[in-house]
């Protein structure tokens, strides 16, 4: 759905290889958030953050009730 300048879309799925990088770079944190940044060749880099991380920048920019 829109949201201002956004448009948002979740996507549940239950093989993605993401998750393990999630797994991963949280092993690796060492307690602090995770960011993933993720681009393939010739593609737009994309980031992964946890959907908590989300809900607070979207709450900074103002954009209400997400999900």
């Amino acid at each position: 759905y829109h949201v201002n300048d956004h448009h948002h879309e979740c996507k549940r799925v239950s093989r993605f290889s993401a998750f393990k990088w999630w797994e991963q770079a949280l092993s690796d944190a060492g307690g602090r958030e995770p960011v993933i940044l993720i681009r393939a060749d010739d593609k737009e880099a994309m980031v992964l953050i946890s959907r908590k991380r989300y809900e607070e920048l979207c709450r900074i920019v103002n954009l209400h009730e997400v999900f």
